[in-house]
Parts: C-alpha cells; structure tokens; sequence
C-alpha cells in the first residue's frame, strides 16, 4: 500500500525542517519532514544526526523513480502559479509531459 497514513503537514511558519537521503545501492530517494524550532523559511539547519530511516521521521516521501518526483514537482508548481495568482482555468490546462529519466549529459 502506497499511502500508510493520513498525515497534514502544514508549511509556511518556517518550523518544518526537509532532510534528503539516498541510496545508489537500492535505487531510491527520499525527503523526510520534521518539526523543527522556527527559523526564517529558507534557512538551512545543519543537521548532525539525519534522519535516514523511512519509520524514523513523522513524514517521509519515498520515490523509486526519477518520474514520480517529477509528477510531485509539476503539481508543486500548478499549485505555486495558483497561490501567486495565475488564474485557475489556465493553470488546470497544463499537462503534465513525461520527461526522459536519463541524467543530462554534461
């Protein structure tokens, strides 16, 4: 089952801190969210003990494949055009475009 929880993370107070992990060996990314102590949003926290474990961290995304965070980023921008002001209809037509998973070449 993909989703485990129904779980709210609410952003823009700047206490919800973003750790990344990865694993070349096994294939998959993560990113983990944690409440943290309030600081500007944006600020960078040093973080001397991550959270690397996927049952560690109140909210982790675990992706598989390149694709699946692109999907998460093209909605993630639908939804910033929305919240800055792009009208609803126009943002709703965008398509989402499968891109190629290849890293680009240098």
């Amino acid at each position: 089952m993909p989703i485990k929880n129904n779980v709210q993370v609410k952003f823009g107070t700047g206490d919800v801190g973003a750790v990344l992990a990865y694993s070349e060996e096994n294939n998959w990314g993560m990113i983990q969210f944690e409440e943290i102590e309030q600081l500007p949003i944006g600020d960078v926290v040093a973080n001397d003990s991550p959270t690397t474990s996927v049952n560690d961290a109140p909210v982790s995304l675990v992706f598989e494949k390149v694709e699946s965070i692109d999907v998460v980023l093209f909605q993630l921008g639908r939804l910033r055009d929305l919240m800055a002001g792009s009208n609803i209809y126009e943002v709703k037509k965008r398509k989402y475009k499968v891109k190629n998973s290849k890293s680009p070449s240098n």
